[in-house]
């Protein structure tokens, strides 16, 4: 056979060859699938800012899937079966990854302008720990959650106490305009603190002739309005309608319209919420003379809570009833050893008092038992009281065992604050040296390892005056006498 011939054939069986072990164009495709979704859950625990565990987690798989594929490429196996398999067991991983985060992310992302009470429904079954923030929204009703914030297993929820009722806001020249539109202003921009009044005059009927402040004001700030009913009021008597369940600015709007006397008395009620009209003195449809008889308008200050007693409680099932009852809660931490942990030690108000829809409840939630750990020096010990907040306080003994400035003992007392124990070194008692030469005193002090510092003063010359401990006082080994020598 010539050698061209044959140079061929051998050309065609390695082409072959290379051929039969290159990887299918199906397993070239999911290798590129298995590396774009290492890539995309790595971006994405990076995204979501997971805790360190995910995102190194993540970025191992990537580097492993990066290698996987370079392998298998560069070797031209013949095992396209099982690349295949391992290849899908990857993708079912990474799918797997994806969707818990996007469940997870799609899930709490729901929870924004819901009720409270649904949030901590959720918190609760997701074994989530619970702090709470509040600040003032005009788009999120009161009690609703505006956003919250997650990290491991704690949720803080920033939960709405509805319009800031001091928040400044922008008042047009209204003059002119009629009841309805200034009504409409008023609720729609919360301004909270109205008077209201109508008097006769030459201006069209019911539109307002009269304001004591444009521009720039405080939703708090007082607001005196003036209305006209025109020449003359045009009727004597008027019938009551039904008021209840009507807030309190458009009551005093018909009352004032229609001149008519009224008082106003603030109460509890359990069925309406603050500022709106539960009870009235006239019945709905009884004829009332123009300035004559007074109804007396009876006003919710909201619901009249008696506290309970919240020891021991979970702070789920706490929080619930708090929330509940429009109260605004205020974790506080503590640790405590007859206390479960995430449970209520104490609240700051006691049972049975009474509050009110707004009023702030501080619960103290327990940490647990302290757990200490074996501590040789005072440096080493407060470096962790003071990042653990642990309160602690510090008492000194003599020890035969422990060198001076080493812990004793560290023990927790009955209100869960650390008791540390230091050792002032081995006990000694302190000697007489008063009368004593400075030289013979000096001689015994040494002799009995005390330390000692000197000071002159006139007196019997060389002779010890006085010294500063007294006979038989306990000292430790660094404690310095002071001598008074006569010069």
């Amino acid at each position: 056979m010539p050698k061209s011939e044959e140079k061929e054939l051998f050309d065609k069986a390695v082409s072959k060859k290379i051929k039969k072990n290159k990887p299918s164009k199906l397993v070239i495709f999911i290798l590129i699938i298995t590396l774009l979704l290492s890539i995309i859950n790595f971006i994405y625990n990076l995204y979501l800012d997971r805790s360190l565990y995910y995102i190194i987690n993540s970025f191992l798989l990537l580097i492993f899937n990066i290698i996987f594929i370079m392998v298998i490429y560069k070797s031209l196996i013949k095992q396209k079966t099982l690349v295949l398999l391992g290849s899908l067991f990857l993708i079912i991983i990474y799918s797997f990854n994806i969707y818990v985060n996007y469940s997870n992310l799609f899930s709490t992302s729901n929870l924004i302008n819901e009720d409270i009470m649904s949030v901590l429904d959720y918190s609760k079954s997701n074994s989530l720990k619970l702090d709470y923030d509040y600040e003032y929204s005009d788009l999120i009703k009161e009690n609703h959650l505006i956003t919250y914030k997650q990290d491991k297993n704690r949720m803080l929820l920033s939960i709405s106490l509805g319009s800031n009722p001091d928040k400044d806001i922008y008042l047009p020249n209204m003059i002119s305009w009629k009841s309805k539109d200034v009504l409409d202003y008023l609720e729609d921009n919360k301004i909270n603190n109205v008077k209201i009044e109508y008097v006769s005059s030459d201006k069209l009927e019911d539109t307002l002739i009269e304001q004591s402040r444009e521009n720039h004001m405080k939703r708090s700030d007082e607001l005196k309005l003036k209305f006209s009913y025109g020449d003359e009021l045009g009727f004597d008597n008027c019938v009551i309608r039904n008021l209840i369940g009507m807030d309190l600015l458009h009551v005093v709007m018909y009352l004032e319209k229609n001149k008519l006397n009224y008082e106003i008395i603030y109460d509890y009620s359990d069925k309406y919420d603050r500022n709106i009209i539960y009870k009235q003195s006239i019945n709905p449809g009884d004829k009332v003379k123009v300035n004559d008889k007074s109804i007396k308008i009876y006003v919710s200050k909201g619901k009249k809570i008696k506290m309970i007693d919240l020891t021991n409680k979970d702070i789920y099932e706490a929080s619930k009833w708090l929330i509940n009852n429009k109260l605004i809660v205020k974790n506080e931490y503590r640790y405590d050893s007859k206390i479960k942990k995430d449970h209520i030690i104490k609240s700051d108000k006691s049972k049975d008092d009474t509050l009110s829809s707004g009023d702030i409840v501080t619960i103290y939630l327990s940490k647990g038992p302290i757990k200490i750990k074996k501590y040789k020096t005072i440096d080493e010990f407060e470096k962790w009281a003071i990042k653990n907040e642990i309160d602690y306080y510090v008492e000194y003994e003599f020890s035969d065992k422990y060198k001076a400035g080493e812990i004793v003992s560290i023990k927790v007392d009955e209100y869960n604050k650390v008791n540390l124990v230091v050792s002032e070194g081995l006990k000694n008692k302190m000697i007489n040296v008063t009368g004593l030469s400075e030289k013979e005193a000096k001689a015994k002090l040494d002799k009995n390892n005390i330390k000692y510092n000197i000071t002159y003063e006139k007196g019997d010359k060389g002779k010890v005056l006085r010294q500063s401990i007294s006979e038989g006082s306990s000292i430790s080994k660094d404690t310095t006498v002071s001598l008074i020598i006569g010069k």
